[in-house]
């Protein structure tokens, strides 16, 4: 049994409830910086809620067609390499984004403000900023498994890049050539010409 497509459902749930909790913390966090002294809004709380919608918008939608259809373009390994790529991406910017941002914002911790308000912001970064590292992580772990499991599958002669993940065979071996398809390559035909 291929342990792939269970690894996916799991990553990509995961991931899902990773990002409601950052879009919730994120909103929260925005709420306040612009209530507090008529402050902008962090960008990184802005670019933590647009990279957890695009995620709660989309993730669910893989799931749930790869579920109802059995060619789902959504759940092709090549196009889910290609948006999963671009989250992690978005999620790592978030991260060090949210790094940048709480090391000017909060530069003695959480801890020290008298005000709670105050902490309660501090740690609503700290929580945006490790749930977007942890959500890259995910994401660019499973990204890079199927990149390696697909790229192996198809160089032994299976066709992946189409197919959906749960349909294919990622660990299967290599197709066995017949004699009569090396000598059509060889000679162009498939018989080889005799010398008599």
């Amino acid at each position: 049994m291929d342990l792939l497509p269970i690894i996916r459902v799991i990553t990509l749930c995961l991931s899902f409830v990773l990002a409601c909790i950052v879009i919730g913390l994120s909103a929260h966090l925005t709420s306040f910086t612009i209530a507090f002294d008529e402050q902008e809004a962090k960008i990184f709380a802005l670019l933590a809620v647009a990279t957890a919608s695009l995620t709660i918008v989309t993730l669910p939608g893989m799931v749930i067609f790869d579920f109802l259809y059995k060619r789902a373009f959504t759940s092709m390994v090549l196009v889910e390499l290609v948006w999963l790529n671009i989250l992690w991406m978005l999620w790592l910017s978030t991260g060090l984004d949210g790094v940048d941002s709480t090391n000017i914002s909060f530069q003695g911790g959480c801890d020290g403000y008298a005000n709670g308000a105050l902490t309660i912001a501090c740690r609503d970064s700290v929580g945006i900023v490790a749930l977007s590292f942890f959500n890259f992580v995910l994401l660019f772990a499973y990204c890079v498994s199927l990149l390696v499991f697909a790229t192996t599958s198809s160089s032994r002669g299976h066709p992946v890049w189409s197919s959906s993940v749960k349909q294919v065979i990622l660990l299967a071996p290599a197709k066995a050539q017949s004699s009569g398809s090396s000598n059509t390559l060889a000679y162009g035909h498939s018989r080889i010409p005799s010398c008599t």
